[in-house]
């Protein structure tokens, strides 16, 4: 695609980034609460996740594999030293609107962080460093982390790296997994049995 014009893009997104970052937002309660309630100095605490995440997405698309492995590391790394918005556990929310734009919810962003990490990481040729990131994200909380993409990409990393029935039977304890704490969202066809 537009590779370039992404590159330009990104470069502005950046620059505006630094502008909003340092100038003086209100952190105390004070702070102003944007249409759906979510305090919008939280949001804006989020720019140097999405600038990795982005930058990352940048890398990956331009071949430079190990680059786009460190920012969505960084991505997730900033995500989780920040926590939960205020307000508590969006966890099970899908999307917040915002005016003009979306704002991805935290476990959102880290389930997406995580998923092109170990994207980067199977196309740097590290393929059991892939299926042990997601498979120890799905550990941590699979109510969270295991979503639709993230059950496709690992069954499909298990089907590359195994024979035919191991890879059956990581696919089969995946969907168990996912039976085991009601994840109903996910298809059948996201664990390519059959």
């Amino acid at each position: 695609g537009a590779v370039a014009e992404s590159q330009i893009v990104m470069d502005r997104a950046k620059e505006q980034a630094n502008i909003i970052t340092s100038s003086s937002m209100p952190t105390t309660t004070a702070a102003t609460t944007t249409t759906t309630g979510t305090d919008a100095s939280w949001i804006v605490q989020r720019v140097p996740c999405q600038i990795a995440m982005n930058e990352g997405l940048l890398c990956f698309a331009n071949g430079q594999y190990e680059q786009s492995l460190r920012a969505f590391k960084q991505c997730i790394d900033v995500q989780r030293t920040l926590g939960l918005p205020p307000g508590g556990d969006a966890k099970y929310c899908r999307d917040n609107y915002m005016g003009h734009f979306w704002v991805d919810t935290h476990w959102s962003v880290l389930t997406q962080g995580w998923n092109n990490m170990a994207l980067s990481a199977l196309y740097t040729c590290r393929m059991r460093e892939a299926v042990r990131m997601m498979e120890s994200v799905v550990r941590e909380d699979p109510t969270a982390y295991l979503t639709e993409r993230l059950a496709f990409n690992l069954c499909t990393l298990y089907e590359l790296g195994a024979d035919t029935a191991a890879s059956a039977r990581k696919k089969r304890v995946l969907q168990l997994v996912a039976k085991r704490f009601y994840l109903h969202d996910i298809g059948p066809e996201s664990f390519r049995l059959g």
